[in-house]
């Protein structure tokens, strides 16, 4: 079976949908995720701060039963299409965030290439 090497998720596994947050009267979000659970994600980005005043949590796509790996490839196709890369408002990408992007990215690579020497 295959996993998701950060967060050993199997790709497989089902019941996932795709959210965006929105300002007040906003069209587009400022922030395109992914979960299984919409009320404690919800309440989740609502205790850290991203989640604001009137903002909204709003699902992007009508199939709130994805499977993990089809989840990631649709939140991947929304953040590009709504340029939502940072999650806050206004902020472009960040140099921290690019090493951390580069991180995760080398480590994904590892794991990858430990499951394709294994088949």
């Amino acid at each position: 079976m295959l996993i998701d090497p950060v967060g050993l998720t199997p790709l497989g596994q089902k019941g996932f949908s795709v959210y965006g947050l929105f300002e007040e009267g906003a069209k587009e979000p400022y922030y395109v995720g992914i979960t299984n659970n919409t009320d404690s994600r919800e309440l989740q980005h609502g205790n850290i701060g991203r989640l604001k005043g009137n903002d909204t949590m709003r699902i992007l796509d009508p199939n709130t039963d994805m499977t993990y790996a089809e989840a990631r490839g649709k939140e991947q196709f929304f953040i590009d299409k709504h340029k939502t890369k940072t999650g806050q408002r206004g902020q472009e990408l960040n140099m921290v965030v690019m090493k951390q992007l580069q991180k995760r990215i080398k480590g994904i690579r590892r794991k990858l290439n430990k499951v394709v020497k294994h088949e």
